[in-house]
C-alpha cells in the first residue's frame, strides 16, 4: 500500500459522507504521517500488542537513549525490557529516586524512564555501570511499509477523522504526546 492508495481510499469513504472534491486527496497524502503517529498513539493507550515490535538497544554509562530508537513510543507501564543474549525480562522501577536510592536486590538489573532515557542499575547497584546489550519491546509508529495489513482500515478511518474537521485536533493531540 502506499500514501497515494491510503488517501484515495480516505477519499471514496469521506466522498459517501459528505460532498468533498478530489483536490482533497493531495491534502490526505500530506497527512499519512501524522495518521500513521496518531494510530500508533491509540495503540499504545489501548494496550494493543499488534504495533509494539522489538528494538535492540546497548546501554551507554547505563543509559539508552529513547530518541535515538526510531520510531518508539515507550511506555513504562506497557513496553518491556530484556537482556539480548538471555530474554530475562527486566524489572521496571516506577523512578529514578527509587531506582538510585532504594535497597532492591542486587541479584538482577532494573531500569526506569527519565524524561527519554531509559536509566538501568546493574547488579553491583550502581546506574552508570549496566553496558549489556537490551531488547525493548515497544509501540512503534509505523511507516506504510511496514504497517501490519489488519491496521491498514484503520489508517484509513484515521485519515477520514483529520480530514472530517477532526485535522487540528488530531493533529494537536499527536504533537502534545
Amino acid at each position: 500500500m502506499t500514501n497515494q492508495t491510503l488517501a484515495l481510499l480516505a477519499y471514496e469513504r469521506l466522498k459517501t459522507e459528505k460532498a468533498v472534491a478530489p483536490s482533497i486527496i493531495p491534502r490526505l497524502i500530506t497527512m499519512v504521517p501524522a495518521a500513521l503517529e496518531l494510530l500508533a498513539e491509540r495503540a499504545l493507550r489501548e494496550d494493543s500488542e499488534g504495533l509494539q515490535k522489538d528494538f535492540p538497544a546497548t546501554p551507554v554509562a547505563g543509559e539508552v537513549d529513547l530518541t535515538a530508537l526510531s520510531g518508539i513510543l515507550f511506555d513504562l507501564k506497557k513496553s518491556t525490557v530484556r537482556i539480548a543474549s538471555s530474554d530475562v525480562t527486566l524489572n521496571p522501577i516506577d523512578n529514578i529516586i527509587t531506582l538510585e536510592q532504594a535497597n532492591l536486590s542486587v541479584d538482577q538489573a532494573y531500569y526506569t524512564q527519565r524524561g527519554m532515557e531509559l536509566v538501568f542499575r546493574n547488579t553491583d547497584g550502581l546506574i552508570t555501570t549496566f553496558t549489556t546489550p537490551v531488547v525493548i519491546k515497544s509501540t512503534f509508529i509505523p511507516t506504510v511499509a511496514t504497517l501490519p495489513a489488519r491496521y491498514e482500515g484503520a489508517l484509513v478511518a484515521t485519515l477520514v477523522e483529520m480530514a472530517g474537521g477532526g485535522a487540528a485536533e488530531a493533529t494537536e493531540r499527536v504533537a502534545a504526546a
